[in-house]
């Protein structure tokens, strides 16, 4: 494969992807198929429809980047290795490249802010340009626009600073501008007047600038990772005094510095251009160039479609870290409302358990006392109905008030339990909202809630419901009144009958009474456990509703997670699709590539890549070559099978979900039939 070839199949693919992205965010993708779902009514569709355009213009800045990517891709320069000079006004980058390309010092400022305020391409020979872009800071808004041009052409990144170590945040603007698609030298200017070549040699040297090097290596390691390579010392004006080609500045202010006369005075002081040349250490910068020229095709390769590729991975985690926070919140809310139902359910249990023991219990005490006193009555010969209603009644009033109470003191505290649990699944909501409530992608604050509001519902509902609980007393009262009331009729037509004072007419009028009380109680019971069971029911359905709509809650967020994960695949697949033609450029003969830009080590994101089959010498130096510092080669799919289920980082977790989830894709690669 050619880079004709390479450039074409990326700049197809590009466009696929950003198809695919653009139907996701306008045509809505497979949303339409939510119209017909069982658990979706048009209310709910419309508030799919809504988080879908939550998740999908988060997307939208992204999605322009990408675009602009190809566009600025389509440009890119595939010839030349493009070099730029990148650091704060003053630090010396003009001077430099002036010095590389034996110029005539015409683009050398005075130092001000912002002399340079446009990026521009200068030829060192017929490989490599040199970029001059302006510096980082002062007129910075006027000139971000050409910063940004620059570097979407740079493959190449020379950090001048000046005399002191770098500001962290001139470094961390550096890298927001990079997106860490280029490599990083830093370049020390030692931007002093020196009177000899032993003092010029002793401050190359001395403990001051060597602890510059030391602090700003680290800086640079902790930001750029693998990015960043090594700091070279240089005397910039020095080095254009001894290669500059005539005087002609540009900038009238900079004739100070700028002229042949001064240029004169330093040669002569340093024995000539050569001498001059070698102590201001040029000749270390030059010998890196040269290097770098070296398999530059594949540098230019790599850098060009690492930026594209490196966006599209933004995009693709953007997307599936919206799944993933879909998924984590269906699981918490399952798993918190899964205890708070267990609690609902032991804490109802003992309600009714003990609501039936006290109907019973003083239900049965009551029985026993009535048919104690109706015993005297029937002893007594009374014969008046008013006589046996006084006592029915008292003997009802009071039980009825005992029962009254232990039930409302058992309901009080079922609700005071139940209401606790309650708060605490809402606390826990509470702590779901904050944990994804600021995502960008979704708003889960809207279903917690539509959650807690019907929670609230619940919460008033159990207050009506076992107040009618509460009502089975005054079902107990009335039935025996009547009941007994018709005992008492039963009685006196007996008594009547039989004539009142016989002993053995009263004992069986007694049994008749006595019989009649217990069928009659044997009635209130069943009545009253029916309504007891009748009212929990009710509650029953309450808490199933919470449960019906927290399940069509889930539905709901299941349907999103899987059209995101369906386009996130897509997407995958297509970036996948480059990453292996990618390799295939360097080495026709491999079966299975797989690339990762975004890795974190430490602080700073860097390159991994897996490569099964093809010529492992002439790849790995090719990948090394390109700057490739984490690469994995494997010969045989064992090998690869053995890394992918042992290996524990990051990038190995990635490539192992990749493998589960296009798996039809890594055996037509792989050109095998036994994967996994």
């Amino acid at each position: 494969m050619n880079i004709k070839e390479l450039k074409n199949i990326v700049e197809k693919r590009t466009e696929d992807f950003i198809n695919v992205c653009n139907n996701f965010k306008y045509k809505y993708g497979g949303i339409k198929s939510l119209e017909s779902s069982q658990y979706i009514n048009d209310k709910d569709l419309k508030n799919i429809k809504d988080r879908f355009e939550d998740i999908l213009s988060s997307l939208e800045k992204d999605i322009y980047h990408l675009t602009k990517n190809l566009y600025d891709f389509k440009r890119f320069d595939w010839k030349n290795l493009n070099i730029a000079f990148f650091g704060e006004t003053g630090a010396g980058k003009s001077t430099l490249i002036e010095a590389l390309i034996k110029g005539d010092g015409r683009s050398i400022g005075d130092g001000t802010k912002d002399f340079t305020k446009t990026y521009k391409f200068y030829k060192y020979d017929n490989i490599v340009n040199l970029i001059d872009i302006p510096g980082i800071e002062g007129l910075e808004k006027e000139v971000r626009d050409s910063i940004k041009s620059a570097l979407s052409r740079t493959h190449i990144i020379f950090f001048v600073f000046a005399n002191k170590e770098p500001e962290e945040g001139t470094l961390k603007k550096l890298k927001s501008y990079l997106n860490n698609h280029a490599y990083i030298y830093g370049i020390l200017n030692i931007k002093e007047r020196i009177k000899d070549k032993k003092e010029l040699k002793e401050r190359f040297n001395s403990r001051k600038i060597n602890t510059i090097i030391i602090r700003s290596e680290r800086k640079l390691k902790a930001i750029f990772g693998s990015k960043f390579i090594k700091i070279i010392k240089v005397h910039a004006l020095y080095a254009f005094y001894s290669r500059a080609k005539g005087f002609k500045p540009f900038n009238k202010k900079a004739t100070k510095w700028v002229s042949e006369e001064k240029a004169k005075e330093i040669i002569d002081l340093f024995e000539g251009r050569k001498e001059l040349l070698k102590i201001s250490n040029l000749n270390e910068l030059i010998l890196i160039i040269e290097e770098l020229k070296n398999g530059f095709h594949e540098r230019i390769v790599w850098s060009n479609v690492r930026k594209i590729l490196n966006k599209q991975e933004i995009i693709i985690h953007k997307i599936l870290r919206s799944k993933k926070e879909l998924d984590r919140f269906i699981f918490n809310l399952k798993e918190n409302f899964k205890k708070l139902r267990i609690k609902y359910l032991i804490e109802k249990k003992l309600l009714k358990q003990n609501i039936y023991k006290i109907v019973s219990l003083y239900s049965e005490e009551m029985k026993v006392e009535i048919k104690k006193e109706v015993g005297k009555l029937i002893d007594k010969g009374i014969d008046n109905q008013y006589e046996y209603n006084k006592v029915l009644k008292k003997t009802i009033d009071k039980y009825s008030k005992t029962i009254d109470k232990e039930i409302k003191k058992e309901i009080s505290e079922f609700k005071r339990k139940i209401k606790q649990e309650l708060e605490i699944f809402k606390n826990k909501l509470d702590y779901l909202e904050k944990l994804f409530g600021d995502s960008i992608t979704f708003d889960f604050k809207e279903i917690v809630r539509k959650i807690k509001y019907t929670l609230n519902d619940f919460i008033e509902d159990i207050k009506d419901t076992i107040s009618k609980i509460i009502i089975v007393i005054l079902f107990i009262k009335e039935p025996i009144i009547s009941a007994i009331a018709g005992i008492v009729i039963l009685l006196s037509k007996i008594i009547d009958w039989l004539f009142f004072r016989s002993e053995e007419k009263k004992l069986k009028a007694k049994q008749e009474a006595y019989q009649r009380i217990d069928i009659e109680f044997k009635k209130i019971k069943e009545n009253a456990n029916k309504t007891i069971k009748k009212e929990f029911k009710e509650i029953d359905r309450r808490f199933q509703e919470i449960e019906s709509k927290l399940k069509s809650e889930e539905e709901n967020i299941k349907h999103i997670s899987e059209i995101i994960g369906n386009i996130a695949n897509n997407l995958i697949s297509i970036h996948h699709d480059i990453s292996q033609n990618f390799v295939k450029y360097l080495d026709k003969d491999i079966k299975f590539a797989y690339i990762q830009t975004t890795i974190k080590n430490k602080k700073a994101y860097e390159d991994y890549i897996c490569v099964l089959g093809g010529n492992h010498n002439i790849l790995s130096e090719k990948l090394r070559i390109c700057g490739i510092k984490h690469f994995y080669l494997y010969k045989s799919l064992q090998e690869f099978y053995y890394s992918i289920n042992n290996e524990n980082n990051e990038f190995f977790k990635r490539l192992k979900n990749f493998v589960q989830y296009h798996k039809k894709k890594v055996i037509e690669h792989s050109n095998t039939t036994i994967f996994l």
